[in-house]
Parts: structure tokens; C-alpha cells; sequence
């Protein structure tokens, strides 16, 4: 297996942990193929543990677990996703000034939430 692969299947892992803490009614939006996709390529003998005093934003995860998160809000999550375009498409007009391959995800999402 290599670092690619790897780092996809701790996401996994790590995404049907925090999915899970989702309240039902949010879960819900989320289609059903998707869900078992992240289940079926979860990582068996990795175990991510969630530090409930920690935010999400301050939890320690994977980049991968990142990107995934922001699509799954962005499609799925978001109810107003014409302020979430407008909020992207200035951040990234932003990012431009900037070397936007050494932007932190975590960064651009935390601003994104501003």
C-alpha cells in the first residue's frame, strides 16, 4: 500500500468517526452509497479517537480527512450554498496572491467559516 492509498483509507477511518457524531437529521443528507464507500475502505486496525474538548477544526487530522470533510459540507451539508460559492470564490481570489500550494487546508477553512 502506498502513502496515497494509506493516507485515503485513515480518512475514511477518521470520517465515519466524526460522521458518526453527526445528529441523524444532518447524517441524512449525506447519500447512503457515500457512507458505505467511507466504511468499506476504512482502515480496520486504525482507531482515531475524537477529543471532545477539542473543536473540530483543532482535532489532529489526516489532510486527506480535510479535504473530505469540506466536500461533504460543501455538497451535502451547506444550506446556503450560494454564500458558501461567494465566500470560496473570494478566498481563493485571495489565495492568488499567495503561493497557493503551500495554503494550509486548515487555514482556508477556518477563514472560509469567518
Amino acid at each position: 500500500m502506498n502513502d496515497k492509498e494509506k493516507n485515503y483509507i485513515i480518512a475514511c477511518m477518521e470520517l465515519n468517526t466524526i460522521l458518526n457524531l453527526l445528529p441523524q437529521k444532518d447524517k441524512e443528507k449525506i447519500p447512503q452509497n457515500f457512507l458505505n464507500e467511507i466504511k468499506k475502505y476504512k482502515l480496520k486496525n486504525y482507531v482515531f479517537k475524537y477529543d471532545y474538548s477539542k473543536s473540530l477544526d483543532e482535532q489532529n487530522l489526516n489532510d486527506v480527512t480535510r479535504e473530505m470533510l469540506y466536500i461533504i459540507y460543501r455538497d451535502y451539508l451547506c444550506d446556503d450554498k450560494k454564500m458558501l460559492e461567494e465566500k470560496v470564490n473570494k478566498l481563493v481570489g485571495e489565495m492568488s496572491i499567495f503561493n497557493a500550494e503551500k495554503i494550509n487546508l486548515s487555514e482556508f477553512i477556518k477563514r472560509l467559516n469567518k
